[in-house]
């Protein structure tokens, strides 16, 4: 039995329909995992135990949890939106599902299509890059804030200094901007067993930075009336010798100019 009930649900699937006549968007694609469950839970009640996906909501008709098939029986007994739909970018890589029918994007596509009167501008919530690869003046803006605590945050990973010490000079940035009060956490955490552990390198932590931790910088903010918020985060190990990113590609987008 699923969490949320239809008449809750059908509310909600109504103000976010709101959302996109307002923003002339044909559908919408909400993202979520199992870290990141607050968008994909506000829709259906219920989140995925093995693998990530998107909640489609299409300005017409029936919307559609986009996931994987291991992930799908639990859906369909649980989510108040239970029409599914597996794609293998949500799959478990190389396990093998022979009874589950198995899908693409070329094929979801010919199916809206076949829903709806046009399908020429799809929103997406999660992800704090720009769908057409152009942010506007106001996202640029947003952007810029973000990356400029990222960069300040990166330079503070030295071996030795304690976690105050590290949260101080993004923390002082956001305070010069007015952002302060729209923080939700720190900007630093250790990664390894889970996705967030202690340490966390917060501003009256006295936790040192040591040799061999792996660290995301986690750069954040929500709430805010004109921005609304947004995260960027990627991850690094510490060594004697430097840091080193997890991800090149991360890296290269969160500090390049």
């Amino acid at each position: 039995m699923g969490y949320l009930d239809k008449r809750e649900n059908q509310m909600r699937i109504k103000n976010v329909r709101k959302i996109m006549v307002k923003k002339n968007l044909d559908a919408i694609l909400i993202y979520y995992d199992e870290f990141n469950i607050g968008n994909g839970w506000y829709l259906t009640g219920w989140c995925p135990q093995f693998e990530s996906g998107a909640v489609l909501v299409p300005r017409e008709g029936a919307p559609l949890i986009l996931g994987g098939p291991e992930s799908e029986p639990f859906a369909k007994l649980d989510s108040a939106i239970n029409d599914t739909r597996n794609f293998p970018v949500f799959m478990v890589p190389n396990e093998e599902y022979p009874n589950a029918t198995i899908t693409d994007f070329k094929a979801l596509f010919i199916e809206l299509k076949s829903r709806l009167e046009k399908l020429h501008a799809i929103g997406l919530v999660g992800d704090v890059l720009a769908v057409n690869g152009n942010y506007t003046s106001k996202q640029n803006e947003c952007i810029k804030h973000l990356k400029e605590a990222f960069f300040l945050t990166k330079e503070a990973l030295v071996p030795g200094k304690t976690g105050r010490e590290i949260d101080a000079p993004a923390r002082a940035y956001f305070k010069r901007t007015g952002f302060s009060k729209y923080l939700v956490c720190p900007f630093v955490h250790t990664i390894g067993l889970h996705e967030a552990e202690s340490p966390f390198f917060g501003p009256n932590s006295d936790d040192v930075l040591q040799p061999g931790m792996t660290v995301c910088v986690d750069i954040s903010f929500f709430g805010h009336p004109e921005f609304n918020g947004a995260r960027i985060e990627t991850g690094y190990e510490i060594s004697n010798k430097g840091i080193f990113p997890l991800s090149l590609k991360m890296d290269s987008r969160f500090t390049a100019d």
